[in-house]
C-alpha cells in the first residue's frame, strides 16, 4: 500500500511539474502581402505586469497556408515539421492582422532532444516552425559534424538562411572543424567561398577568426595585394588588419618609404597610431637627415617639434656641445 501511495504521489508531482512548464502559445499576428509572398510577424505578450513582448517573423508563400482567403475574415493554418499555427483574422488589401495559436509537434521536439539539442521550449519550437526547420535539415547538419548545438544556434542558422551547401563550401576549403558561431559570423558578414579562396591564395594559413575580421573591416583582396606589392610580401593577416584599422593606404606607405630607406610594417603602424604625417617627418629631417623611424616615434610621443629642437640646439651651442636626436629626447623627458 505504501508503494502504491508513493507512485501516486510521484505521478501527481510529475503532472503538476508538466502543467507548470507547459506554456500556452497565443498571440497576435500582422502580415504584409507582396505578390505570392506573405511576411508574417507574430507577437506574444509575455508578462501582464511588465508588458514584455516576444516577437518572431518569417516569410512564406500563399500556398503554404491551408484555407486562406483574402476576401473576408477567415481561419487558416500553417503546418511545418516543428508544429502548426492556427490563424484567425482578415486581410485588407496587402495588410493582414488577427490572432494565432501555436501547437508544437511533440514528435519533432523529441527528435531534437534525441539529436542532442537542449532547452527545446515551445517558443523556440515556434521560431523553428516560422523558419521551416525540418528533420532533413537537422539530419544534414549532423552528417556534417554539426550536432549537439543549442536550439538557439539552430534558430540562428535558419534566420540567416545558412544552407547545407554553404556549410559544405566552407568545410571543403579547409575549415572542417569550424564552429557553429563562426559559420553564423561568416554568413552575417556575407563571406562566400570566392572570398575565402582569394584570401587563402594570399596567405598560406588564415584562420576563420581572421577571415571574419577581414570582412568586418571591409578588407578587400586588392587592399592586401597593394600591401604585398609595396614590399610587404610576407605580411601577416594580423598586420593587415592593423593597417586597415588605422586607415593606412598605399599612398601613406609610399610616402614613408620615400622618407626612409627601410621601414617595417610595425613602424608604419606606429606612425599611423601616433598620427605621424610625411610633413612632420620632413620637418624633423631638416635637422636630423638620418634620423631613424624609432626616433621619429619618440619625438612625436613627447611632442617634440621644430621649435623645441631649435631651443635645445641653442642651449647646447652656448655650452659648446653638439646637438643629437637622443639629447633632444632626453631634454624633453627631463622637462627642460
Amino acid at each position: 500500500m505504501k508503494t502504491l501511495k508513493f507512485i501516486i504521489i510521484l505521478l501527481f508531482v510529475f503532472n503538476i511539474s508538466n502543467a507548470v512548464q507547459a506554456e500556452e502559445i497565443e498571440g497576435n499576428w500582422v502580415a504584409k502581402v507582396k505578390g505570392d509572398k506573405i511576411r508574417l510577424k507574430l507577437t506574444i505578450f509575455t508578462d501582464e505586469d511588465s508588458w514584455g513582448e516576444w516577437n518572431s517573423s518569417g516569410t512564406f508563400e500563399k500556398k503554404d497556408f491551408t484555407t486562406l482567403t483574402f476576401s473576408k475574415e477567415s481561419n487558416f493554418k500553417l503546418e511545418k515539421d516543428a508544429g502548426s499555427i492556427d490563424f484567425s483574422g482578415q486581410f485588407k488589401g496587402d495588410n493582414g492582422y488577427g490572432d494565432f495559436t501555436f501547437n508544437p509537434n511533440k514528435s519533432f521536439k523529441n527528435f531534437l532532444v534525441d539529436k542532442g539539442f537542449e532547452n527545446v521550449n515551445d517558443r523556440k519550437m515556434l521560431s523553428l516552425t516560422l523558419h521551416d526547420v525540418n528533420k532533413k535539415y537537422v539530419n544534414d547538419l549532423a552528417s556534417l559534424g554539426l550536432y549537439g548545438m543549442s536550439t538557439s544556434k539552430l534558430i540562428s542558422f535558419a534566420v540567416h538562411d545558412i544552407s547545407i551547401e554553404y556549410i559544405k563550401d566552407i568545410q571543403n576549403l579547409g575549415y572542417k572543424d569550424i564552429s557553429t558561431s563562426k559559420i553564423i559570423s561568416f554568413k552575417v558578414h556575407d563571406i562566400d567561398k570566392d572570398y575565402i579562396k582569394d584570401l587563402k591564395n594570399l596567405f598560406s594559413d588564415i584562420s576563420p577568426s581572421k577571415i571574419i575580421s577581414f570582412a568586418v573591416h571591409d578588407i578587400t583582396v586588392d587592399y592586401v595585394k597593394d600591401l604585398q606589392n609595396l614590399g610587404y610580401r610576407d605580411i601577416s593577416p594580423s598586420k593587415v588588419i592593423s593597417f586597415k584599422v588605422h586607415d593606412i593606404d598605399k599612398d601613406y606607405i609610399k610616402e614613408m618609404k620615400r622618407l626612409f630607406s627601410e621601414i617595417s610594417e610595425s613602424k608604419i603602424i606606429s606612425f599611423a597610431v601616433h598620427d605621424i604625417t610625411a610633413n612632420y617627418v620632413k620637418e624633423i629631417q631638416e635637422t636630423f637627415p638620418d634620423i631613424s623611424a624609432s626616433k621619429i616615434i619618440s619625438f612625436k610621443v613627447h611632442d617634440i617639434d621644430k621649435e623645441y629642437i631649435n631651443y635645445v640646439k641653442g642651449l647646447l651651442e652656448r655650452k659648446g656641445k653638439e646637438l643629437s636626436a637622443s639629447k633632444v629626447i632626453t631634454f624633453k623627458v627631463q622637462g627642460i
